[in-house]
């Protein structure tokens, strides 16, 4: 008789356990899947390619695949390691890079480098 009310006593234990570690770890959950307050969004980065099909220097944008991509303060824009200006961009030359949507709905170039992407290699001449 008393080693069922020693099986009971633990058992009734572990459940008292198990639903307190509930009741406190669900708060802490849903607090991981809530969104950030507006305005701390996480900014979603959108990746181009292709080649340039205009420059305005005068606006700092770049035209890549009939979308444009303003070219900001922060902006990197690059040849390989070396740092390069908008101006040693030329018009037809192949691009990739990182872009992010401001809150006027523009595409914001985060990064900019001369080349296709690195998974593409560049096509094969028939020999």
């Amino acid at each position: 008789m008393q080693l069922t009310t020693r099986k009971t006593a633990v058992i009734a234990s572990l459940f008292v356990a198990a639903i307190t570690l509930t009741v406190l770890v669900a708060p802490l959950s849903a607090q991981d899947r809530a969104l950030p307050p507006r305005g701390e969004q996480s900014e979603k980065l959108e990746l181009f390619n292709g080649k340039i099909e205009k420059i305005d220097l005068e606006k700092k944008s770049v035209m890549v695949d009939k979308k444009t991509y303003w070219v900001v303060e922060a902006t990197k824009l690059m040849d390989k390691e070396k740092e390069i200006k908008l101006t040693d961009l030329k018009v037809g030359a192949e691009v990739h890079g990182l872009a992010k949507k401001n809150p006027a709905g523009n595409f914001e170039a985060t990064i900019i480098k001369l080349g296709p992407k690195p998974h593409e290699a560049p096509p094969q001449a028939d020999k």
